[in-house]
Formats: structure tokens, sequence, C-alpha cells
């Protein structure tokens, strides 16, 4: 995670980096609860990248046992003092170190649900980065269990860019690629939803910034 993500999460408004302005075009706790009883999933929930803390909040006021991680220790101590029933269930975790990743599921174990909202692989530096983010988020999950996924792709964008700048650099996946990955590590794709959301205007940008993306929800089924 370079500094440029680093110094415009710091410093950003709170309600241009809330995960949660799609909810009121996107019902995702309906889809949720849809799958899990489907396949009998669980319901401890890892929230990847807490953010500005409301989703992993709401996790926690809808009876799921919820974990939030997110990369910047500012945030979360944020977070902590305007949800004080988050306090203990926050924690520092890069996505993107597969040590860091690795660390925390031997202390937590894997969980039934892993939600990555806000676009959080396109973070990475370059492919390289992203893929392994890719991987370290199956490493969340556990055996039957429910993946919910923010990513931009490529093929959204005229030219197919691998890269893409919205107040910082993201890096772009593609829907071949994405394919290959989900092939290799057994993966099962449920749905697929193009969200669209119209983030208001602020100080620093005097703008409304439309942005375009896909959410996914994605089985990582029992081993055979």
């Amino acid at each position: 995670m370079n500094d440029e993500v680093r110094k415009y999460y710091v410093s950003a408004p709170e309600k241009e980096i809330s995960s949660d302005i799609s909810a009121k075009t996107f019902d995702i706790w309906n889809v949720i609860e849809f799958w899990r009883k489907k396949l009998d999933i669980g319901n401890r929930l890892l929230d990847v990248g807490v953010g500005t803390g409301h989703f992993t909040y709401q996790a926690l006021r809808k009876g799921y046992n919820v974990i939030g991680i997110d990369f910047l220790e500012e945030l979360l101590e944020k977070v902590a003092n305007k949800f004080p029933e988050l306090k203990g269930k926050l924690h520092v975790v890069n996505v993107f170190d597969e040590k860091s990743v690795s660390e925390f599921v031997r202390k937590f174990n894997q969980f039934d649900i892993v939600t990555i909202l806000g676009l959080v692989p396109n973070h990475a530096e370059n492919k390289q980065q992203l893929t392994a983010s890719l991987y370290n988020i199956t490493k969340f999950s556990g055996v039957n269990s429910l993946i919910v996924e923010d990513l931009l792709i490529q093929e959204m964008f005229p030219g197919r860019p691998e890269i893409y700048w919205s107040e910082f650099t993201h890096t772009l996946t593609s829907l071949s690629e994405l394919g290959e990955f989900f092939k290799k590590y057994g993966l099962r794709l449920l749905d697929a939803y193009t969200i669209h959301e119209i983030y208001p205007a602020v100080s620093e940008y005097d703008k409304e910034l439309d942005e375009h993306y896909i959410r996914l929800f994605i089985h990582k089924p029992p081993r055979k």
C-alpha cells in the first residue's frame, strides 16, 4: 500500500470514503442472507477494509459475529471511538502482505463470510500485488464460505486500461484474469451486479464523482 493511498484515507472526508453509499440503491444484506440460507453458511463475518466502520457496525447490529480489519490504525481508532461496541473487534491487517494475513488467520481462524467493499484489491500498486491480494482474501474464507467483493474491471473502461485514476491510482484486473483465478482456486461465481455510485461534492473536489464497479458474490465450496 503506497503513501498516496494512505494519505487519501487519512485526510478524506468521511462521507467520501464510506462504503455505505451504495446502501441506498443496493440491498447487500438481502443478497447475503439469500445465499447464506441457500448454502447453509454460518454467521462469522470478516469485513476487510473497515473504512468509516458503518458496514462493520451494521453487521454487528444484524447479529453477525463480526471482526473488521484495515491497514490503517488511524481509521480503526476513529471507528472504535464512534462505535464503542466494535472495540476489541477491530485489527490492523495488510491484505497485500501474505505474512500479515497468515498471522491473523492463525489467531482468528477462517470466516464464513468475507466482505471486501470499497475496491480494496484495486488499491494495489501493480497487477502482481492485486493478484496477491485476491489470493490472500481466499485465505480468510473457510470451506463453504461466501466472499462479497467490489472490483474495478478493465472491460468497464474504454481501451481496457490496466490503471485508472480516481483520487489515487487504481490497478485493474480483467474478466479473463478473474476467470483464471476462480478456476485455479476452485471458486464459484454466484451473483454479479454493476454498482453505480455518485459521491457528493466535497471541499477538496467541488463536483460529483461518478463511479461504476462490479460487486461479486463468490462461493468457496467444501473440498471434494
